[in-house]
C-alpha cells in the first residue's frame, strides 16, 4: 500500500517482483526488480526523464488506486 501512496505523490516506485506484473503496468514509474543489477538500470532510467515518470506514476495511481474505481459515488 505504500507504493500506491508514493505513486499518488507523482513518484516513481521500485519494488520487488511478485507478480504485480499480472495486473499492474509495469515501465514507466512502476518497475520491479529481484536483484541489485535491475533496481540500479531501473534507477538511471527514472533519473534519465524524471518529469515523464512522475506523470506515468500519477496516472497509474489514478487509474488502479482511486477511491472511484473501489467505492463509486462515495
Amino acid at each position: 500500500m505504500i507504493a500506491a501512496c508514493v505513486l499518488a505523490s507523482g513518484r516513481p516506485v521500485l519494488i520487488e517482483d511478485t507478480g504485480l506484473r499480472d495486473w499492474l503496468p509495469v515501465g514507466q514509474a512502476c518497475s520491479l526488480s529481484s536483484d541489485f543489477g535491475g533496481s540500479r538500470q531501473w534507477r538511471r532510467a527514472i533519473n534519465a526523464d524524471y518529469p515523464h515518470h512522475r506523470q506515468a506514476a500519477r496516472n497509474i495511481a489514478e487509474q488502479f488506486f482511486s477511491t472511484e474505481r473501489y467505492c463509486p459515488g462515495f
